[in-house]
């Protein structure tokens, strides 16, 4: 069983804002666990597991520290979260622009505008966009870009899907309609079957 645990940090930490992850993140669940993929997966909040959520929100924190890193923090976030063979968990977290989390993927990553991924941590950070939180969770279960980085307009020549989801910039109503991924990134997401886990490389 893999989890996805989700996370909204302030100023993006309202009623309306939770509601929204909570019910994205569940309708992407159920797409996973239907064909073509059948993935085993949950969904938490992690307020809901306090002892963890104040692990989580240390490690976090640091970002404010311009020499602590994404890919520092998402090593770090790797030694709290519940990951074995039974169960294997990953974090996603919902936030501003001018939040740190936000702050220090950009800078890390410029390509990453509005959301990035270093597993098992995925940080999305443009208001009300479905399609940005599948595309993060989606790489936090293994799924690849389907854009070249150097020109994030050029598509991938592996991508034979004409709508993908992990493109650059999907069609606005993508996430309705499913299945939304390329053979690739079907064949890759089969693979968490496997207890395969993504490379630690922010995207």
């Amino acid at each position: 069983m893999i989890t996805i645990y989700w996370h909204c940090l302030k100023p993006v930490a309202s009623e309306k804002d939770e509601k929204f992850i909570s019910s994205a993140l569940g309708q992407l669940a159920k797409h996973l666990r239907k064909e073509p993929i059948e993935l085993a997966i949950s969904i938490k909040r992690l307020l809901d597991e306090p002892k963890l959520a104040r692990k989580v929100t240390e490690i976090l924190d640091k970002l404010s520290d311009q020499s602590y890193t994404f890919t520092n923090c998402a090593s770090e976030i790797t030694g709290v979260l519940p990951i074995g063979e039974a169960s294997t968990a990953r974090l996603f977290i919902y936030c501003s622009p001018s939040n740190y989390v936000a702050v220090a993927a950009h800078r890390e990553e410029p390509v990453a505008k509005w959301g990035g991924t270093c597993w098992p941590l995925a940080s999305l950070y443009e208001y009300n966009n479905k399609n940005g939180v599948f595309h993060e969770t989606l790489h936090l279960l293994g799924a690849e870009d389907c854009y070249e980085k150097k020109d994030p307009s050029q598509k991938k020549p592996d991508c034979n899907l004409d709508s993908c989801i992990m493109e650059y910039s999907p069609p606005v109503n993508i996430s309705e309609n499913w299945p939304f991924l390329c053979d690739k990134n079907v064949n890759l997401l089969r693979q968490v079957k496997k207890n395969a886990c993504p490379k630690l490389t922010l995207e």
